[in-house]
């Protein structure tokens, strides 16, 4: 394993045992509560912090033809979508608890079974990537396929036999791994493609790009199975190979699956038995083993996700169930408040902290509200003058919708973290 001493060290701590409901989890996504939502061969699993709740389809909907989950995707109107094995997907409604099952009408079963799906934000397109291969782009206004020119001219390219990966890069723009190691971009709109080969090494065994994704850089993680990382820049037409540099080849003879940047810009790989970190700046890696021999019998087909909430916080499943990854060393950061509005007080105390789902963080004291600003390294003040007449506040605290509930002398209300517009549900007249 390569040096890892520029990465911060994390811990694995089971969150949820596993039984016949968490085996298998193939998907991790997060609505906009802040619920997790569990995507298994057995079903689907809402966890709301403390506990977990099943939604199967003998228990739930005779409408449901298969509850073997491969893949999620959480939509801008707030729907789930559930990818299956042979069934078709599925779009879960979590205010009423119902599934809506969709068949893709293909004369080749295997494009009914869902690998991957694709989504721009608030893209009114989903597109849908098949085990035969296809790709295919559904209406979410309508909710049917939709009939594209483009996605003809792609399935049935000469030059492209099978399609293993999709990323949108945008609502015009459409990244694929396809056959014989290549890169594919096409564009939808003018129905042109270019197409871009991995460099040819002694270590790159015969295999195919398994998932694509992009950095803060605005450029394209590559995951290929057989068994490398590239960071490729797509103006440049380079392929930087991330992992494994080095002597970091301990897990050479694993299947890489997928991989993304976290909030600290570090990136993580997940292999058919490890989690893999990556410095990109020093190439240092740390390895983290998510398989356990001693573990109770499962039926699993080691696709184990990594999922990063909007709070920073990893998640991941193994054969033992769901656990976070808990840094082990804080990162410290100092502000020094000497010159500013917080400390013009000299009495100014700071009773509450919080950290919204942006990781900022916000501070509430005997003179009111503030955030720190880390890029400028500098406390912003936040009126409240205009809602409340006392700026005294007492307790802060974070909701995974994008608020921060505010509570002081006399009063209660919010600020959306997003917009900054405070509201005020309590003051001295009494509840509005």
């Amino acid at each position: 394993m390569a040096e890892a001493s520029s990465l911060p060290e994390y811990s694995l701590y089971p969150i949820l045992e596993p039984d016949r409901a968490l085996t298998s989890i193939n998907a991790i996504v997060q609505d906009s509560t802040g619920f997790l939502w569990f995507a298994s061969q057995h079903g689907l699993h809402r966890y709301d912090g403390k506990s977990y709740k099943s939604y199967y389809s003998d228990s739930l909907s005779t409408t449901l033809l298969n509850a073997h989950f491969l893949t999620a995707h959480y939509d801008f109107k707030g729907r789930i979508w559930l990818g299956t094995l042979h069934g078709g997907f599925h779009l879960f409604d979590p205010l009423y608890e119902t599934f809506f099952p969709f068949i893709i009408p293909s004369s080749n079963p295997k494009d009914n079974t869902i690998s991957y799906f694709a989504n721009a934000p608030s893209d009114s397109f989903l597109y849908i990537l098949t085990g035969g291969h296809k790709i295919y782009r559904f209406n979410l206004n309508s909710l049917r396929l939709d009939n594209s020119d483009a996605l003809d001219f792609i399935n049935h390219s000469a030059d492209i036999k099978k399609i293993y990966a999709i990323y949108l890069w945008d609502a015009n723009t459409i990244w694929l791994g396809v056959d014989e190691n290549r890169l594919v971009k096409f564009n939808l709109k003018n129905k042109t493609k270019r197409i871009y080969s991995l460099p040819d090494s002694p270590r790159l065994q015969p295999g195919r790009i398994r998932h694509i994704t992009k950095n803060r850089f605005r450029r394209l993680l590559i995951t290929y199975n057989k068994k490398a990382l590239y960071d490729f820049n797509p103006e440049t037409g380079f392929f930087n190979l991330i992992y494994p540099v080095g002597d970091s080849r301990d897990h050479i003879n694993e299947s890489f699956l997928r991989s993304f940047e976290d909030q600290y810009g570090n990136y993580w790989l997940s292999a058919s038995k490890d989690l893999i970190h990556i410095d990109p700046t020093s190439y240092h890696s740390r390895v983290y083993n998510v398989y356990f021999p001693d573990a109770n019998p499962m039926e699993s087909n080691n696709r184990y996700p990594l999922f990063e909430d909007r709070q920073g916080i990893l998640w991941t499943t193994t054969n033992k169930g769901v656990h976070r990854l808990i840094r082990k060393s804080p990162v410290y950061y100092h502000l020094d408040t000497k010159d500013s509005e917080f400390q013009k007080n000299n009495n100014n105390i700071i009773a509450t902290l919080a950290a919204d789902y942006k990781n900022q963080i916000w501070l509430g004291g005997q003179s009111g509200l503030y955030r720190i600003e880390k890029n400028r390294k500098e406390l912003i003040n936040v009126d409240l003058s205009e809602k409340w007449s006392s700026s005294r506040i007492y307790k802060l605290l974070e909701h995974p919708a994008g608020t921060l509930w505010i509570a002081g002398n006399n009063f209660l209300g919010n600020i959306d973290v997003n917009t900054g517009n405070i509201k005020s549900l309590f003051d001295s007249t009494g509840f509005r």
